[in-house]
């Protein structure tokens, strides 16, 4: 083997190369390397969210869901034997409106139907009889109490005047939070025409309008809507159905439905409206006359 043979300096100098050498291969190796093994991964790029779906669509589905359970009851009615001692009972059929019912019976003979919700006190007490005499009955029960097991009395009275009656029990939940809070008294008053510490003194009460509810003669709910998104100013039809009036994100155009007390949506249309004066609102609608010819 041959030795090579270095002063000092020489030595000095090619430690110096050396060390430049491997800073250079250190620093090469690192840029090479490949990003997707060494560098992690940048997170996903968000899914887009997408546009709210104009409201009559949204109104749309919900009537198209509620024809499903019409559909399916009906099915479910014809399929099995079902008479006044063996009703189909379906509490919130359109959940909605919890404090209603649908009751579906046929009997074999054409009768007129009543429907009792025995109640308690006389002043309160819920009672209908349905015009005609029919042998399919599908009947909307208004009015039951809240947290409660009810006393529903079906009445069947044929032609001839036989009648037959039947006691079921329909249990509802309680009522929630918001609207048990719904009525908030403001501080008293005295009356401003009386002498001062001689009148007696009065609260006045207010509803906080969280959803559209009713009472009876003992303040006692025995009905609402829990349908939030129809929270808006309502006329009632000669028919008892509600008349709703809503804005929509349209220019120009507002949304009218009339829905019935068991929460289903009859009917649902757009209108056009001049919304330079706060657009058309239930001040604004008048129910046209029923006459014999229309």
């Amino acid at each position: 083997m041959i030795k090579l043979e270095m002063n000092k300096k020489q030595e000095a100098i090619l430690a110096a190369i050396i060390i430049v050498a491997a800073i250079v291969i250190f620093v090469s190796s690192i840029m090479s390397g490949s990003p997707e093994s060494d560098a992690p991964e940048p997170p996903p790029a968000p899914e887009p969210i997408p546009p709210p779906a104009p409201l009559i669509d949204v109104i749309y589905g919900q009537m198209q869901r509620q024809e499903e359970t019409d559909d399916w009851l009906l099915s479910k009615l014809d399929t099995d034997e079902h008479n006044l001692e063996n009703p189909i009972v379906s509490l919130n059929p359109y959940d909605t409106s919890p404090l209603t019912a649908l009751v579906l019976f046929d009997t074999k003979e054409p009768a007129q139907v009543s429907v009792k919700i025995i109640s308690k006190t006389q002043e309160a007490t819920i009672f209908h009889t349905f015009k005609g005499y029919n042998n399919r009955h599908i009947l909307p029960v208004y009015g039951l109490y809240p947290g409660a097991k009810n006393i529903v009395e079906i009445t069947a009275k044929e032609r001839g005047g036989a009648e037959t009656s039947a006691l079921f029990l329909i249990e509802t939940q309680p009522m929630p939070d918001d609207i048990l809070n719904n009525l908030v008294p403001q501080s008293s008053e005295k009356d401003s025409g009386e002498p001062s510490g001689q009148s007696p003194e009065t609260t006045k009460f207010y509803f906080t309008h969280v959803k559209k509810t009713a009472f009876d003669a003992n303040g006692d709910y025995r009905w609402y809507y829990d349908d939030l998104s129809l929270n808006y100013p309502t006329k009632y039809l000669d028919n008892g159905n509600m008349f709703i009036v809503m804005g929509t994100s349209q220019a120009n155009e507002v949304l009218a439905l009339e829905v019935n007390m068991l929460g289903k949506i009859i009917s649902a249309e757009t209108i056009s409206a001049a919304m330079k004066y706060g657009g058309l609102d239930e001040h604004q609608i008048t129910q046209r006359p029923m006459y014999a010819d229309d």
